[in-house]
């Protein structure tokens, strides 16, 4: 499978998400999950493995940093991501 086939897979599975017509078989046979409830505001948490797959990629909200630069405050954006993977095979 091409890049461009992926991202038109991916395009056409958002669209159905967004339509509420996705199927069972549509989000399973995947051995690797991306989870953003940072769009909830949530900034860390637990995140679960779901059974047969091999990790999960965990993205937070983005929040504002204060850091120095150059003896400089700047406030910057920030993320807490998480990657977890299993590890008891």
């Amino acid at each position: 499978m091409y890049i461009i086939d992926i991202e038109r897979t991916v395009a056409a599975l958002a669209k159905e998400a967004c339509e509420s017509r996705l199927a069972l078989d549509d989000i399973s046979g995947g051995n690797f999950s991306i989870s953003h409830p940072g769009i909830f505001g949530s900034i860390s948490g637990n995140h679960v493995i779901n059974y047969l797959q091999s990790a999960v990629f965990n993205v937070n909200s983005i929040v504002g940093e204060l850091v120095v630069l150059n003896g400089k405050n700047i406030n910057t954006p920030g993320n807490d991501s998480l990657l977890r993977i299993v590890t008891n095979l």
